[in-house]
Parts: structure tokens; C-alpha cells; sequence
């Protein structure tokens, strides 16, 4: 399934990719999540949450770092209920990893890049970036 793409603000009308992070809804979530032959980390947040936006660089910045190794997707925890609820989330931001279509671990609350790489590390193994 194609991501959704986010939307130019200068040209409304024409998709554009301006981050390596794609922001989907809970179809689209569950979608990749079920199709998805690498590791899916998800991070539930919300467009008020300060912790949120500013662990956005850091998500864009590890998902150009493994290109092909991980794929990284954000959703409206509160727009988009659904899996929330399901997952149980009651903290934005929270991180949610899954690989073969399970859930390998969970966080809530805030990480800097090195702390969300070393979270990835321990969940996906040590050597998880060389295949």
C-alpha cells in the first residue's frame, strides 16, 4: 500500500513527501503493519503535544539513517482512536515497535535520537541496521 503523503502547504492540492516519516490513519496503520517485511516502529502523538514535535527531527532523522532497514509511521492518537485504543495508549508521545506483525516493545514519553536508537537496539537486536 502506498504512503500517505503529506501535503504541501504552498500547493494544497499536489502530495508531496517532505519527510521520510509517513503520518497515516488506523486502516493505513494497520495496513503496513500486517504487509510490512521490516520492523514498524509507530509513534502515537498528537499536533498540540510539545514532547511530540519535538521528537519528530530525531524520528526523520533515523528513518534517512536506515533506509530499508525500518520503517517509521506516525499517527494522531487522538484523531484516530481505533488502534489507540486497541494498543492502550494513555501517554503521548508513545513509541510502539512491531516486527512480524507483533508488538516487540513500547515506551511512552519523550526520547532524544540516541535514546530511541538505543530503544531500537534492544528491541530489534544489536546488529538489526547490518540485515
Amino acid at each position: 500500500m502506498p504512503a500517505l503523503p503529506a501535503r504541501c502547504r504552498s500547493c494544497p492540492n499536489r502530495p508531496e513527501k517532505i519527510s521520510p516519516v509517513d503520518v497515516v490513519d488506523d486502516a493505513a496503520l494497520l495496513e503496513h503493519i500486517s504487509r510490512s517485511a521490516l520492523p514498524v516502529l509507530v509513534e502515537f502523538w498528537a499536533p498540540w503535544c510539545g514532547p511530540c514535535r519535538r521528537m519528530a527531527p530525531a524520528l526523520g532523522n533515523i528513518a534517512r539513517r536506515h533506509p530499508g532497514k525500518l520503517e517509521i509511521l506516525r499517527i494522531d492518537a487522538l484523531s484516530h482512536q481505533r488502534t489507540s485504543t486497541w494498543l492502550g495508549i494513555c501517554g503521548l508521545p508513545s513509541l510502539c515497535l512491531f516486527k512480524d506483525r507483533r508488538v516487540v516493545q513500547f515506551r511512552d514519553g519523550a526520547m532524544n535520537e540516541d535514546q530511541v536508537e538505543a530503544w531500537l537496539q534492544e528491541g530489534l537486536g544489536r546488529r538489526w541496521t547490518d540485515g
